[in-house]
């Protein structure tokens, strides 16, 4: 069998579809990273098994593992038992691969996924372009009205409020003056005269007062 490939492709595991190329004498296969082939499954031991090739391709040996390795179906057991191409090799039970052999000239890939790629949307030339709309320039912010100074108004009105209080106060002494003029006019001529000790009467102090 010179010159043909083998490889190992997950079926059901984390990452259906991956593929393994079996290109040393001797792979080891667990969880471990230094691993050769690594399988990140919790079923999977450290060292979990190690493949050996031969004249007729590969041998796979059980490793002590804690879940054990099935070929077709069969756990291991401490021998080695060379793989046929197509047989499924298990690691526990949620994990599992297939061993395939592939003819000369077959492309060894460290990994292939299987998941279709997304296709990238190319644009269509066929049709025009739409035409450009009219652009309309943003209107720029109109600018606010200067403030008028407040200063002239606040005197205006504070001249006007004392003018005003100047009127209140003559007013209320205007009436103040006029209603004693009336009270001693009419009622306090006697009793003025009695408080200064005069001997004026009441005649003769309206007569001076009206002097």
């Amino acid at each position: 069998m010179s010159g043909e490939n083998y490889h190992l492709i997950i079926r059901r595991g984390p990452k259906p579809g991956q593929i393994y190329p079996l290109l040393a004498p001797t792979i080891s296969i667990g969880r471990d990273p230094m691993s050769d082939i690594v399988l990140n499954d919790p079923e999977v031991s450290r060292f979990h098994a190690q493949l050996a090739q031969t004249d007729d391709g590969y041998e796979i040996q059980d490793m002590g593992s804690t879940n054990g390795t099935f070929v077709a179906g069969q756990r291991l057991g401490s021998e080695p038992v060379v793989l046929a191409p197509g047989e499924e090799v298990a690691f526990g039970s949620g994990l599992s691969l297939t061993y395939e052999v592939t003819g000369s000239g077959a492309e060894a890939a460290t990994f292939i996924e299987t998941a279709p790629k997304p296709e990238t949307a190319v644009p269509d030339m066929s049709s025009p372009p739409p035409p450009a709309q009219n652009y309309t320039p943003p209107t720029p912010p109109q600018s606010a009205p200067p403030l008028v100074p407040a200063g002239d108004d606040a005197a205006a009105a504070r001249k006007k409020k004392r003018n005003l209080t100047i009127i209140v106060v003559i007013l209320v002494l205007l009436c103040c003056c006029c209603g004693f003029i009336a009270f001693m006019w009419y009622y306090g001529g006697d009793w003025l005269i009695e408080q200064i000790g005069g001997q004026l009467s009441l005649p003769v102090f309206q007569s001076m007062l009206l002097a």
